[in-house]
């Protein structure tokens, strides 16, 4: 895992950008959702493109690093609980995703 704009140019405290690399970050946000989690992949901006985040890459995030990043926003309606299980979740989605790249690889 690699968190993407820890400084505060980049930074909004509600909102995290995180990478997985080797995960498909589309794949993740699907298998999360399955399990009740809302995520986004990329940048809100660039929502309904195939193409990376242009936010990311112009931000120096490379295109394999942005297509492997996903966005967790967070509310005041979240707590601490919702922040936990909202990570177990995540976890399995990304263990989840990288098993089946594993698996793809072999075949």
């Amino acid at each position: 895992m690699k968190l993407n704009f820890d400084d505060a140019e980049h930074h909004d405290a509600k909102i995290l950008s995180v990478s997985f690399p080797g995960a498909d970050a589309e794949t993740v946000v699907l298998l999360a959702s399955e399990k009740g989690l809302c995520i986004s992949s990329g940048a809100a901006c660039n929502s309904v493109s195939s193409e990376p985040s242009y936010v990311l890459t112009n931000s120096g995030i490379s295109p394999v690093r942005a297509r492997s990043t996903v966005r967790i926003s967070f509310s005041s309606v979240n707590d601490v609980c919702d922040a936990q299980d909202g990570a177990e979740i995540l976890a399995e989605a990304v263990e989840e995703t990288l098993a089946m790249n594993l698996t793809a690889a072999v075949q």
